[in-house]
């Protein structure tokens, strides 16, 4: 490098080797000293501005090349401009000339690093710009093959086949990339094993590789990431967990002018916290749509049939094995598809091709039942295979795996507490030491993971509870819910199982179990009616809420009695939430109807008596004695 004209620092999938690094960085020293060189970075296919921002800070006005792949003839001859000292602004001009060029195969090192800021204080969220700090993940386990896990082999990481049969979602998803506005947000909705997330990831991947976007998942919601020279894309999956959070995030980009061009792509099972945006807001939001099972339009299959083969296909050439006949015939299949519309989702598909593998008449199951086939045989028989092998309680392995799901992921002090929780009193399922259970094979980057996807969660929650806890159902979900770090968002996640277990998996919860542990303390009583106090309650939690919310009137009314300067506004307060929940049920019968009323005329009784009496109202009740009195007909 020492006679050359040039020095060329070329970045590839990891980066620069510490050699390669060493060389750069003397030979910078020697360029900052004595200008002599032209410096030429040069991008790989792969290659990240984590990698470049390794670089010397003198490299970051640069202009540097990029290769989004090895067959374009464009990148070799802007190296050969490059090369000749051409002008920068003349080689981007031929970067103009081509139709399909991507725009970032030219530009400064300084635009590489530009990045978007996600801050929080005090619930309000701070948008800003400036250098990145991290790439958006795109997560991709297509590399480890594991073909004793189910939830790796139903996952949408593990990319068991290619994307089918969402060609028309796609385009739509690119429409709206490509679209003028520079911040957009957009919604999409759909049930369980629908393949929302594998879309959406699917998107992002064609947007970082196609395009140049920087995208990807925004974990945490707060962070600094690299934004793309021609365009961002956050993904962000159940924001119905966190919508508040959520809200504050969009409130706060419809606000802020940006510099790059931002697409944020939400992906829930509804959309009703949107509807409490602001106008300002409500401008970003573009039109969502519903993901449904795969369907051509003809009634044929074609997709999903597809989908089968690709994946019985794959799941034996991935374990190097001879490819054998499909199991059922394309009539066969058919006729499995049309026995039920949950059959034609992605999720189930893969399962039955799965299930086949080992059961060849698994065609003759329904989806709920191959996914409780699967669920005993991948995870329940090996937890407790595991468990006698280590001399611990044979269920103790198996409860756990299902109430990690309730929190998302039970941490070590999570674990402390529940475990602690299931002694006293001591539940029949005794766990084991938190020491004891970084031994199993559950042990996983400090705590326990929840089993994914949701539906085989909800599926093993429900045989722990139904199957394992029996009578104690109630006082292991309620261990869980207290034990999470994030009680709210456990709730919310639930609520989900719940769910999905009542209307896909066609099971009945025991949510009465929940609801009867529960009212049966008021500290346990008080600790739900918080978790629950939220607006867009799930639906499956309603009797959860109603019964707590009851609970709270009771405890605050026998307060009031002998202190009602000190308890009469949270009276109020708990009659206003009780009313409301009872108000969301669907078709309130006579009785229900009459007790809805009683709570209003009560709770206009209270706030007449408070401000009668010149009761001082803590602030953060102050709106409830300063609207109006309850609408005599609602």
């Amino acid at each position: 490098m020492r006679n050359s004209r040039f020095i060329v620092i070329f970045f590839g999938p990891d980066g620069i080797g510490p050699y390669q690094q060493a060389e750069a960085d003397a030979a910078l020293r020697r360029q900052i000293k004595q200008p002599q060189h032209c410096v030429i970075p040069v991008l790989l296919p792969g290659a990240t501005p984590e990698h470049i921002a390794q670089c010397s800070v003198f490299l970051q006005g640069i202009n540097a090349l990029r290769f989004h792949t090895l067959n374009d003839p464009l990148p070799h001859r802007l190296l050969v401009g490059l090369l000749r000292r051409e002008d920068p602004e003349r080689l981007r001009q031929l970067i103009r000339a081509e139709a399909q060029a991507p725009d970032d195969l030219l530009q400064t090192l300084q635009s590489w690093l530009s990045g978007l800021s996600i801050d929080w204080q005090d619930g309000e969220c701070i948008i800003g710009e400036g250098q990145g700090e991290r790439c958006l993940n795109i997560p991709d386990l297509s590399a480890s093959f594991n073909a004793d896990s189910i939830e790796y082999l139903l996952s949408w990481k593990s990319r068991l086949t290619g994307l089918i049969g969402r060609e028309q979602e796609l385009q739509t998803l690119h429409a709206w990339a490509d679209a003028p506005q520079q911040i957009s947000c957009r919604l999409i909705t759909g049930e369980g094993g629908t393949g929302k997330t594998r879309l959406a990831f699917e998107f992002a991947r064609q947007l970082h590789g196609q395009k140049g976007w920087q995208a990807g998942e925004a974990q945490g919601l707060s962070g600094s990431w690299y934004t793309g020279g021609t365009g961002t894309l956050l993904v962000i999956d159940y924001p119905e967990q966190r919508p508040d959070r959520v809200r504050a995030l969009l409130e706060a980009l419809a606000c802020q002018p940006l510099t790059c061009k931002l697409r944020v792509l939400l992906l829930g099972r509804n959309g009703d916290f949107l509807k409490q945006l602001t106008q300002t807001a409500q401008t970003i939001i573009a039109s969502g749509f519903e993901l449904t099972g795969l369907a051509d339009g003809a009634d044929t299959n074609a997709d999903a049939w597809q989908l089968f083969q690709e994946a019985w296909k794959q799941l034996h050439q991935r374990q190097q094995r001879a490819v054998p006949p499909l199991p059922l015939t394309p009539a066969a299949f058919h006729h499995w598809q049309q026995r039920h519309t949950t059959h034609r989702r992605p999720l189930f598909v893969l399962a039955l091709a799965v299930h086949c593998m080992k059961q060849p008449g698994a065609h003759e199951l329904n989806a709920p039942e191959i996914l409780r086939a699967l669920v005993q045989q991948y995870e329940i028989n090996r937890l407790v295979k595991e468990a006698k092998q280590m001399q611990l309680d044979p269920h103790c392995l198996v409860m756990l795996r299902a109430l990690a799901a309730i929190a998302g992921k039970l941490p070590g002090e999570a674990l402390r507490q529940l475990i602690q929780a299931s002694e006293t009193p001591p539940l029949d399922i005794h766990l084991p030491a938190l020491n004891q259970l970084k031994q199993t094979s559950l042990w996983l980057d400090g705590g326990i993971p929840a089993l994914q996807p949701d539906l085989l969660a909800a599926d093993l929650l429900h045989h722990a509870l139904t199957q394992i806890a029996d009578d104690q159902a109630g006082a292991w979900q309620y261990c869980a819910l207290a034990a999470a770090p994030d009680q709210c968002e456990a709730s919310s996640i639930l609520g989900r199982l719940i769910h999905d277990a009542q209307f896909i998996l066609q099971r009945s919860w025991p949510l009465q179990a929940l609801i009867g542990w529960v009212i049966q303390d008021d500290e346990r009583s008080a600790s739900v009616n918080a978790a629950l106090a939220r607006n867009n309650l799930e639906r499956s939690l309603l009797p959860l809420a109603i019964a707590a919310g009851q609970k709270a009137v009771q405890a605050h009314e026998q307060l009031a009695q002998d202190n009602f300067a000190a308890h009469g506004p949270a009276l109020a307060h708990s009659l206003n939430n009780w009313s409301k929940r009872l108000a969301e049920g669907v078709a309130l019968t006579i009785e229900e109807t009459k007790q809805l009323m009683d709570i209003k005329a009560r709770l206009r009784q209270i706030k007449r008596r408070v401000r009668d009496e010149g009761v001082q109202v803590p602030a953060r009740l102050a709106w409830l004695f300063e609207s109006g009195e309850p609408d005599e007909d609602d």
